[in-house]
């Protein structure tokens, strides 16, 4: 669930989910379907600072039944997410993407989805945890899609200790006792890259006011 300066470590695996898309024709209109005010359960992701409209277009909330997951739109009809949201899903599956800042607003239906094929649940944390969903109609970026990683020099330049990053998601805040304002609210915050280890990356936490 990363931001806008982080988009590079989820999207190195964009690379080789590409050809699966759809090919497009032209600029589709994804149909908008409305939710329910029933909040989604909590998640274990917490904290950061509520976004506003128009922030982090890229940025989407996954559901699947009462899973909630956070994605990144990498072109106009594939979404980036972890592998360990999909790994049970079945053909009767109902899986749907939400945009905006809470996903109270629009969503779309998936029309497919998929995970790397050497991912593992039970091995080491985040090894090969990619996966991806697809839209059945293009899906439109204002500010453009985040630029995935094509080589190795670009991940060692981004990917050093103090680097700034910018983490966004859906989740949950302890500090409100507000349920449809806590759960499923895309919030971002701010932070440095300490130290990358064998099961994934480590991060300094700093609020944002």
């Amino acid at each position: 669930m990363l931001g806008s300066r982080t988009w590079w470590c989820w999207c190195v695996a964009a690379v080789s989910l590409l050809p699966q898309l759809v090919a497009a024709e032209g600029p589709v209109d994804a149909p908008i379907d409305r939710l329910s005010d029933t909040p989604p359960p909590s998640t274990p992701i917490m904290g950061g600072d509520p976004t506003d409209t128009g922030e982090f277009d890229e940025v989407v909330a996954i559901t699947i039944g009462d899973e909630l997951c956070t994605g990144t739109v990498v072109a106009p009809r594939l979404v980036l997410t972890a592998a360990h949201c999909l790994v049970d899903t079945t053909d009767a599956t109902r899986v749907f993407v939400h945009y905006g800042k809470d996903v109270f607003g629009g969503r779309i239906e998936a029309s497919g989805w998929g995970t790397h094929p050497d991912y593992c649940r039970e091995c080491r944390n985040d090894i090969f945890d990619y996966g991806y969903v697809l839209l059945p109609a293009n899906f439109s970026v204002p500010g453009g899609y985040p630029a995935p990683i094509t080589d190795q020099d670009q991940w060692d330049a981004y990917m050093t200790a103090g680097t700034p990053l910018t983490l966004v998601g859906y989740g949950g805040d302890h500090e409100t006792e507000d349920m449809v304002y806590n759960a499923g609210r895309k919030r971002s915050v701010d932070t440095t890259l300490r130290k990358l280890t064998p099961k994934g990356t480590g991060v300094h936490r700093r609020r944002q006011r």
